[in-house]
């Protein structure tokens, strides 16, 4: 049975009963997004101060937190109590606020990471962090900070293994692991009086690794596959050079205290994090279908559902100002997108290419109603052909992708599609090379593809004052992002005040962000006159920003008996869909 934290939601609101039954839970009556929602108002104590909140009785501790008051610190990140990012402690015992209903936590003493020292008068935990460089993007650290916190209130000797496992609910996609568990078990010895505050440790400058971790630059070395047609693989473990053989130069420092305190205290400002008055939240309807044309879309249940300011489908949806090439990636401003070539923004499409690509964008006064209406949507979808591994899409029978087009984007041999590409390059006469090569051996390396996943939602927020825009989002280069919103929206840069302060991490995917939705979420501040926010749900996310795709490598590769190699063939195909890279 599929269950999710919606239908928990959901259910605790309208007052259904929820049953476990073999580990799995049961709801016991319909969740339908039309139940009507029991209203709550109660007194939070939070940080020792009393805030009232009126909120539905589906609200998370985390909505109340950070939608509600306003508070910062409190970062909110996989959303099903899975990675400890929105970790706050209740009565002292730590729990994941993006799964504790508020109504658990009223009349509770909370504790959020402003409450445990600001940057005036830091908790060791904050002061040696800081030091230890405990913290990379941050986005984890207030989580891990409060459980760590809760640890100490209980015992001010703990060993790496009590730090490990008080811990051991909480992601760092960072890595941060090492330095993590020292700044405890320090932050212990200053709390008992028997040690001063670390320095930067030396060792740290010149550790080469460390054991396996939850993490993607890790673990992401054990995904690849080869294929060998004769002989086998060998591999040979690196010893890595002895620390005491390594001449280290300067010395080890911490970062800048007004870039990383703020990652301590909650202060840093994350794009997800943005909070402004009268803001209205933004949430996607997506295909259930890997390669679907939308036949019929039905919108009017939904545009009457309460809070609901706008509904944004293919039939709405603003045309781009923009075009670039699939095979030159060369930019055209201002004209229409000639053949070979995809627009980017590219309006909601009719023929949606992928499971999870967007059907249609909700914006209402809460998430929660703009998930409700974007249940409501009603769509019909035209199931087509499709083919879920680059080998099928590649394979001699493979089904037509692209309306009876090459499924190869680009291809020298395909002047069908692009006459002009230019992708293949040969150097000498590689027939002649193989025919003098007394061995030939073939390889074919496999990666399965992947996410980066970084600790942040992908999230912006959009806000108009007359011809101006002011728009928060993840990147990597302010500049290179606004120049491709203002051309997506038609405007001069000098029209928009892009900002990006603190990056929760991006591992790359903040292009895809940025081109895919950021032009659409300015678009529906625009049209409703209000500021517009989004924050991507884990699996939405996965599947809108895979910047690691599904890749084919193959090596022909011919030498001579005294080893040197005369012929090298060199094919790669990569899946990446409709899109230019």
């Amino acid at each position: 049975m599929s269950y999710s934290r919606r239908d928990f939601l959901k259910a605790a609101g309208s007052g259904i009963a929820l049953t476990a039954v073999g580990g799995e839970a049961i709801v016991a009556a319909g969740t339908s997004p039309l139940t009507p929602m029991i209203r709550e108002k109660a007194t939070f104590l939070i940080n020792g101060k009393a805030h009232l909140a009126d909120y539905e009785a589906r609200t998370t501790l985390w909505e109340v937190i950070a939608m509600q008051l306003g508070l910062t610190g409190t970062n909110r990140s996989c959303n099903r109590a899975s990675c400890g990012a929105c970790s706050v402690l209740v009565d002292g015992v730590p729990v994941y606020s993006c799964h504790t209903l508020a109504t658990e936590a009223a009349g509770k003493k909370v504790l959020t990471i402003e409450g445990v020292g600001d940057e005036k008068n830091l908790h060791p935990l904050q002061q040696i962090g800081h030091i230890r460089v405990a913290a990379d993007c941050g986005f984890c650290t207030a989580g891990w900070v409060v459980t760590a916190k809760a640890l100490l209130d209980k015992n001010l000797n703990p060993t790496e293994g009590d730090v490990k496992a008080a811990l051991a609910g909480h992601i760092c996609r960072c890595a941060a692991y090492t330095n993590i568990i020292r700044t405890v078990v320090d932050s212990a010895a200053v709390l008992r009086g028997s040690r001063t505050p670390v320095e930067p440790a030396p060792e740290s400058i010149i550790q080469i690794k460390q054991p396996m971790v939850r993490d993607y630059s890790t673990a992401g070395g054990h995904v690849p596959g080869n294929e060998l047609p004769e002989g086998k693989t060998i591999t040979r473990k690196w010893q890595g050079y002895p620390p005491e053989n390594l001449n280290v130069l300067g010395k080890n420092m911490p970062p800048l205290p007004e870039v990383s305190v703020p990652r301590f205290t909650g202060k840093a400002q994350y794009a997800s994090r943005v909070w402004l008055p009268n803001m209205l939240y933004a949430r996607f309807l997506t295909c259930p279908h890997p390669h679907a044309r939308i036949k019929t879309i039905d919108t009017a249940a939904a545009e009457k559902m309460p809070g609901v300011a706008y509904i944004l489908t293919h039939q709405n949806a603003p045309q781009p100002k923009s075009a670039i090439s699939v095979s030159t990636g060369g930019r055209i401003v201002g004209a229409p997108a000639p053949a070979g070539f995809r627009v980017v923004p590219e309006p909601l499409p009719v023929e949606l290419n992928l499971q999870g690509e967007v059907a249609a964008i909700v914006v209402a006064e809460t998430e929660d109603l703009a998930e409700d209406a974007a249940e409501a949507i009603q769509v019909e979808y035209e199931v087509l052909p499709f083919a879920s591994l680059l080998k099928d899409a590649i394979a001699p029978d493979a089904p037509a992708l692209r309306e009876g087009r090459s499924n190869l984007l680009r291809h020298a041999n395909s002047p069908k599609d692009f006459p002009n590409a230019t992708w293949a390059d040969q150097k000498g006469d590689i027939e002649k090379g193989f025919a003098e090569a007394d061995i030939i051996k073939e390889f074919t390396y496999r990666f399965a593809g992947g996410v980066s996943v970084p600790m942040q939602p992908s999230g912006s927020v959009a806000k108009w004052d007359g011809d101006q825009l002011t728009f928060w989002g993840m990147g990597q280069g302010i500049y290179p992002v606004r120049a491709q919103l203002a051309a997506a929206l038609g405007i001069d840069p000098s029209k928009i005040r892009f900002i990006n302060r603190y990056n929760g991490s991006t591992f790359g995917a903040a292009r895809l962000a940025a081109e895919r939705f950021y032009p659409l979420i300015a678009h529906l501040a625009k049209v409703t006159g209000r500021p517009v926010k989004i924050m991507l749900p884990k699996d939405q996310e996965l599947a809108q920003l895979q910047i690691k795709p599904e890749t084919i490598t193959k090596f022909k590769v011919g030498a001579k008996k005294d080893g040197r190699i005369v012929a090298i063939e060199h094919q790669v195909y990569v899946s990446v869909g409709d899109l230019e890279s």
